[in-house]
Formats: C-alpha cells, structure tokens, sequence
C-alpha cells in the first residue's frame, strides 16, 4: 500500500464515550484504564485501529485479548486485502508481539458472473468494545 505522511509522530490513544442524557442534566463520571486483566479476567478490547499514514481506506479494526497487541484485525469491506479477517495473532500471555498466521472470510456474495459483490453501504456498529466482551454489528447492503 502506498503510504503517505499524515503529520502524526509518536504515541497517541484516543479515548470515545457516547452518552444519551437529558437536556441540562449533568453526571459525575471517573475514568478506569484496564490493562492485561480487568478484575482478575483476560482483558478484552475490540476499536478502530488507526491507520494514520498508512492507508486511506476507510475502515479496520482489531480486537485484543489482554496487552500483547491485536490478536484479530477485521476489514469488513475488503478493501485492504479483500478479506474480512485479514490478521489472527496467537495471545500466548508473554506480552509479545506475535507474527501473523492467516486470515479468513466468511459472508461472501458472487454474481451471476462469478466475481465477488461487495458490501454497500455499511453501517458498522461497536454497541460495547470491553473490557472483558465486546458486542459489533456490521449491516450492509
């Protein structure tokens, strides 16, 4: 993939919150950080991953178990290798980074020519990223 400089250097996280609340309400919250394990259980995160440079395709993401980095990348729509499940990492618990053994599809469509039909119009909805399950729904047409 043709990358190119987006101006974005170092180390960075992005942390979103969507809250459904009352007009001219207001609500005390405090903010928790899990890591490895959230109370004694495998931590468990799934998020958009950020591709800032690398690619302006639209949409990828990973999910995680623990700290060791992605274990599954998702590329719902195929645009970056054609694949839903583009990267499947092995969590071994040893904090390092695992080299990718494959990927995979499922869900696919083939006209009456032969040659896959992508999905349009997705709408792709992460309802909980964690800590310890996430729940994502992907509708397209």
């Amino acid at each position: 993939t043709d990358a190119y400089w987006a101006g974005f250097d170092g180390y960075w996280w992005t942390g979103s919150v969507l809250l459904r609340l009352p007009p001219n309400s207001s609500i005390a919250l405090s903010l928790a950080l899990s890591y490895e394990r959230y109370g004694g259980v495998p931590a468990w995160s799934h998020a958009q991953l950020s591709i800032v440079g690398y690619s302006d395709k639209w949409l990828w993401e990973q999910a995680a178990l623990g700290t060791g980095g992605e274990n599954i990348c998702f590329d719902p729509l195929g645009t970056h290798t054609r694949a839903f499940i583009t990267d499947m990492r092995p969590k071994l618990f040893d904090g390092d980074w695992k080299e990718n053994i494959g990927g995979g599809d499922f869900v696919q469509m083939f006209g009456a020519d032969g040659k896959l039909q992508y999905w349009k119009e997705l709408d792709p909805q992460l309802h909980v990223s964690g800590p310890c399950l996430s729940k994502a729904d992907y509708t397209a047409v």
